[in-house]
């Protein structure tokens, strides 16, 4: 589901502003970088991009590990999806539950790892 996400937001970028800005340097794509959304979007894919590989190795190595963090597991992509969502298309306060629940899931997937004995 995580990469799923990445995709879909890989995708979103491209329909949304690149096929419609055209050429880099372009006068549609100088106006689409100064454009308010656009930048709301732009700074959530960046975030997106960046917590993905990480919750991604955290989950695959709990998947390893054969340990039940179903809850680490659903908190790291609820989160990843709330906060996301939310800073691209809400803004500020309403990513906060999304990244919350990003912290949390990271932590209780540390907990159940740092607790695990083969």
């Amino acid at each position: 589901l995580l990469l799923a996400h990445t995709l879909l937001w890989k995708l979103w970028m491209t329909a949304r502003w690149r096929l419609w800005a055209g050429a880099p340097g372009s006068k549609q794509a100088d106006k689409m970088e100064k454009d308010a959304v656009f930048k709301r979007h732009h700074r959530a894919q960046t975030n997106e991009a960046e917590y993905a590989p990480l919750l991604v190795a955290v989950a695959l190595g709990l998947a390893l590990a054969k340990v039940d963090a179903s809850l680490a597991c659903s908190l790291l992509f609820l989160g990843q999806l709330a906060y996301t969502s939310a800073l691209a298309f809400l803004g500020f306060p309403f990513y906060i539950p999304g990244a919350l629940m990003r912290y949390a899931g990271m932590g209780l997937a540390v907990l159940t790892l740092a607790n695990f004995s083969p």
